[in-house]
């Protein structure tokens, strides 16, 4: 399957350039996952309480999305990115995803979830009511 990867727009261009094809330029933030990778976070249940937490379904072969900030910030001080296992690796992953959702959260986004390629999207919301 090779690498997926995880893609927050900063801004209303990038968020164009998801939808049609054309090359993103500097204004995302990219994080990619290996296929192991997916499979050390599956198996640590990570996915299952994502999916519990933000009432979403995200598997392999479901497409699903997390929309909002708020839902962005229970995720975060949930804590799911905060257990530790004796896997390394996963544990790096998880401080680096909990990054990368900050950083989501930082920019406004919601995430938009195809994990039949597994290829995450987080995309701008825009509100005339957001501060």
């Amino acid at each position: 399957m090779g690498n997926k990867i995880i893609v927050v727009p900063k801004n209303s261009e990038a968020l164009n350039a998801m939808y049609t094809d054309a090359p993103f330029g500097k204004d995302v933030i990219q994080f990619s996952l290996t296929d192991k990778q997916v499979h050390e976070l599956w198996d640590c249940s990570f996915f299952y309480n994502l999916n519990h937490l933000a009432e979403v379904n995200i598997d392999i072969g479901e497409d699903d999305c997390i929309v909002g900030v708020d839902k962005l910030k229970i995720i975060v001080s949930s804590g799911v990115f905060d257990i530790r296992f004796k896997d390394q690796e996963v544990n790096r992953l998880l401080t680096e995803l909990k990054d990368l959702f900050i950083a989501a959260i930082d920019h406004g986004q919601a995430c938009f979830s195809t994990f039949k390629m597994l290829f995450v999207r987080c995309i701008l919301l825009w509100s005339p009511y957001k501060s």
